[in-house]
C-alpha cells in the first residue's frame, strides 16, 4: 500500500514525509528505523513546515489499528526532528508566518462550500493547473459546488467502507494537512494546488487501503498520467513571468493581469505594465 500511493505525490516535502512514515509503520521499529524515521521527518519539515504533519499521520495510524498510539520511541524520534527544526529556524532568525484576521476568515466561511466544491473537482480533474484561481473571482453555479461536495462525500464514505478505519485514517490525515491551508487561503486569496500536496497522499493511502491488492495493479497508472500532467506543467515555472501569462490565458480578471503588469514592470517593460495596471484597475 505504501509503494502505491508514494508516487503521486510531487513535492520536495512529501517524500521524507511519507519515508518518516514508512520507518516507523512498525510498533517496535529497530534503531536504525527510529534514527531515520527521525531524520526524514526533520527533512519534510525543512522542505516545508507542513511536513511536521507526519506525526498526525504516525498518530492517526496508530488509532485505527491499536485504538491508542503505541510505541513511544517513534514518537520520541519524531519529537527530536522537530526540536532539530526549530533550533534551526530560529538560528536562521526566521520571522512566524502572518495570521489572517477576523475579515479575512468571515470571507472565507462565506465562499467556504464554493472552495470545497473546487478542490474536490481539482482532485477528480486536475486541469488547468494554474496560479490564478483566486478567492475573490471563485463564483460556481450551484450545480458545481453541489456536484463537487456530493463527489468528496460521497468517495470518502465509499473509501471508509472498504477500506475500514485505515482508510479513514487516511482520509483524517488528509483533513488535518489541509487545514493550515485555509489559513493562508483566507490571508492571501491564492487558491494553490500546491496545497493538496499532503492531502492528496492521506487520499492516496485511503484509495490504496481500498483497492487492497490492486493497489500496486494501479500505481503505475497514477504514476504515469502524474509525470504527463507535471510534464505540461513545466513550461509555465521557467520564470514568474511564464507563470502568470500562463494564468492570465487561463482566465482574464484584475487578479491574473495585475500579477502579469508587476513581472513585465520589475524586467523594465513599463509600458505593458501599465497598460495592464489600467486594465486590472477597470476590474470590480
Amino acid at each position: 500500500a505504501w509503494l502505491s500511493w508514494a508516487p503521486i505525490w510531487s513535492d520536495w516535502a512529501a517524500a521524507p514525509l511519507s519515508t518518516a512514515a514508512s520507518l516507523l509503520w512498525e510498533e517496535r521499529p529497530s534503531r536504525g528505523a527510529l534514527l531515520g524515521g527521525g531524520l526524514a521527518a526533520a527533512a519534510a519539515a525543512l522542505s516545508k513546515e507542513s511536513g511536521l504533519f507526519v506525526g498526525g499521520l504516525v498518530l492517526a495510524l496508530d488509532l485505527a489499528r491499536f485504538g491508542r498510539p503505541r510505541g513511544w520511541p517513534r514518537y520520541l524520534a519524531l519529537a527530536l526532528g522537530a526540536l532539530f527544526w526549530i533550533g534551526l529556524r530560529t538560528a536562521a532568525g526566521i520571522d512566524p508566518a502572518t495570521t489572517p484576521d477576523w475579515s479575512h476568515w468571515r470571507y472565507l466561511l462565506d465562499q467556504l462550500p464554493a472552495l470545497g466544491a473546487h478542490y474536490s473537482l481539482k482532485l477528480l480533474w486536475p486541469w488547468p493547473l494554474t496560479t490564478g484561481d483566486t478567492l475573490e473571482y471563485l463564483s460556481p453555479p450551484l450545480w458545481k459546488v453541489i456536484l463537487g461536495l456530493g463527489l468528496s462525500l460521497g468517495g470518502a464514505v465509499a473509501l471508509v467502507l472498504r477500506g475500514g478505519r485505515l482508510a479513514l485514517a487516511g482520509l483524517a490525515f488528509a483533513g488535518l494537512s489541509f487545514a493550515p491551508s485555509l489559513a493562508a487561503i483566507a490571508l492571501r486569496g491564492q487558491m494553490g494546488e500546491r496545497y493538496l500536496y499532503a492531502p492528496l497522499g492521506g487520499v492516496a493511502l485511503a484509495l490504496a487501503l481500498s483497492l487492497r491488492g490492486r493497489a500496486l495493479i494501479f500505481a503505475p497508472a497514477f504514476a504515469l498520467v502524474s509525470i504527463l500532467t507535471l510534464h505540461q506543467r513545466l513550461p509555465d515555472w521557467q520564470s514568474g513571468l511564464e507563470l502568470w501569462a500562463s494564468a492570465l490565458r487561463h482566465d482574464v480578471n484584475g487578479y491574473t493581469q495585475a500579477a502579469v503588469a508587476h513581472e513585465l514592470n520589475s524586467r523594465g517593460d513599463g509600458a505593458r505594465a501599465c497598460g495592464l495596471f489600467a486594465a486590472a484597475l477597470q476590474d470590480d
